[in-house]
């Protein structure tokens, strides 16, 4: 909601001071506003909160191999944060430009935003990037810990449902497999998983493990019977390339 948040606060500003002159002031007010402090504010809440999805997953290496210090974890947070920093100086950028010129042709603070969503990426899309980031980040920690206990085998935990890709339900009605057993079969899959967006992971095996229903995964696979079609992020690549 970072983004939203934001979107919804400058045009808020905006519109007050599009009430305070002609429109001519109005424009150059608007056009020379400094919106560091806003953008500054916004870059801070995707920091903290790629943080404390990064932090959790870093312990968990920290306690296999005893590398991860405070430094490392904030050098990491930096360099991942950067990847999201241009996305809120694009946004800042269209709710400026949009609110000139809805200023300049009428129309309202409404019809502004919407604008705005047509010419910067949204706040849904900001989300789904960032839940990627930090979904691939954790299945990069498991397989760097999988490493360190080889024998060690997984199960993909995750929705079962309508919107459940065909690979992830394939994944879904696996027995317990090692790692190697998971990328053998499907080249890559133990980090990839189902690819962009995807709501699942492959975690070790627990008495306790919620979310693994092969029972359900196979009544989903025949349902689709010939539309069932399962196909890796890296086969997908492929045939793009080819």
């Amino acid at each position: 909601k970072i983004l939203q948040q934001m979107q919804e606060r400058l045009i808020s500003i905006f519109m007050e001071i599009s009430g305070q002159g002609t429109t001519d002031e109005v424009i150059q007010i608007i056009s020379r506003l400094d919106l560091t402090d806003i953008i500054n504010e916004n870059k801070q809440a995707v920091t903290s909160a790629l943080r404390a999805g990064y932090e959790a997953e870093l312990l968990k290496v920290a306690g296999i191999t005893g590398t991860v210090t405070e430094e490392v974890l904030q050098a990491f947070v930096d360099v991942q944060s950067a990847t999201f920093f241009s996305y809120v100086d694009d946004m800042a950028a269209s709710v400026r430009a949009e609110t000139i010129t809805g200023i300049l042709t009428g129309v309202g603070s409404r019809n502004i935003g919407l604008a705005v969503a047509g010419k910067a990426i949204s706040p849904a899309q900001m989300e789904t990037l960032i839940n990627t980031s930090l979904n691939t980040f954790s299945a990069q920690v498991n397989a760097t810990i999988g490493q360190f206990v080889p024998e060690a085998k997984y199960v993909y935990i995750g929705p079962i449902d309508e919107k459940t890709r065909d690979i992830c339900l394939q994944f879904a009605s696996l027995p317990p497999m090692t790692m190697d057993e998971i990328n053998s079969s499907y080249p890559g899959a133990f980090v990839d998983r189902g690819g962009f967006n995807c709501r699942h992971q492959w975690e070790r095996v627990q008495p306790e493990n919620v979310g693994h229903d092969v029972d359900r995964a196979n009544q989903f696979i025949n349902d689709r019977g010939d539309k069932f079609k399962p196909v890796t992020l890296l086969e997908t690549l492929k045939e793009k390339a080819a």
